[in-house]
């Protein structure tokens, strides 16, 4: 199976075909649906939204390396450091992965990083956290962190994931929404395929809804307040964490009940939520 990348999405009203390339070579896919996981910066959200361009506030941008070192514990314990020093507007992390690896990265919001990038200030981070490390891989990237588009997708293209904005836009996290935002699309297309592009694509919105994931809008409503805290504030936030989540272990988290704690412990917070909440169920 040879890699192609799209070209260009071929339609004014709906897609008609789709080109693609690949050393040289062009194709045209054609069909009747199509589902764009292509991600933040991929074509389809582009046709789909052609106007809604992510301003400098509306992402992180992020960097991440694969390190081993002798300073990583055994124990499956996730580290995450919040300040304006570290990564601003956003925070840093160690996951372990085993033995004396770990996945450590950061993401920032461009807008108060002082011309900065996210490498400059992971660069920073790891000379704070360790002493001695070698990198394995690196990875660089952004993340939507921005109120998802509504409807999730235009006419006969159905968008899924980062592509779709599908993102936690506090935790920068995205992975479980993209699976099931790609679960969702496919279904109701098959379940639908016979009926007006219209109808499937409000389906589709329908079905998401229903999910868990309707907290993501709540997210992204919150987000900015998160990014303008304090780093005093953002320590009563690592206090209230710290209570609710130390000495247990935790095989999943009450995750809207911890936001609303987060949110009850701040005033700038609250202010955003208690208009929202009021309005949402």
């Amino acid at each position: 199976f040879k890699k192609y990348s799209v070209r260009k999405i071929l339609g004014d009203d709906s897609v008609d075909d789709i080109l693609i390339e690949n050393d040289g070579r062009f194709l045209k896919l054609i069909g009747k649906y199509y589902i764009g996981a292509d991600g933040v910066a991929g074509i389809s959200s582009r046709w789909a939204f052609p106007k809604k361009i992510l301003g400098e506030e509306d992402f992180h941008s992020c960097a991440q390396i694969l390190l081993e070192s002798d300073e990583i514990s055994g124990e499956p314990v996730a580290e995450f450091w919040w300040g304006k020093n570290i990564a601003p507007g956003g925070y840093a992390w160690v996951f372990p992965k085993g033995g004396n690896r770990a996945n450590v990265g950061l993401g920032i919001v461009p807008k108060f990083s002082d011309g900065k990038c996210a490498a400059d200030y992971l660069e920073r981070f790891l000379k704070i956290r360790f002493k001695k490390f070698a990198m394995v891989e690196r990875r660089d990237g952004i993340v939507p962190t921005t109120k998802r588009f509504s409807p999730l997708g235009r006419a006969n293209l159905l968008l899924v994931g980062d592509a779709a904005r599908l993102t936690n836009a506090v935790s920068g996290g995205g992975l479980d929404s993209a699976l099931l935002s790609g679960k969702l699309a496919a279904e109701t297309i098959a379940d639908c395929r016979n009926r007006e592009f219209s109808k499937v694509l409000a389906e589709y919105e329908k079905r998401w809804r229903k999910t868990n994931f309707k907290w993501l809008d709540i997210y992204a409503k919150l987000r900015k307040g998160v990014s303008r805290l304090s780093d005093s504030e953002l320590e009563k936030i690592a206090d209230v964490l710290d209570k609710r989540l130390s000495g247990k272990v935790w095989y999943g988290l009450d995750i809207p009940a911890i936001v609303w704690d987060i949110v009850k412990s701040s005033p700038k917070l609250l202010s955003i939520a208690g208009k929202f909440f009021a309005n949402y169920f």
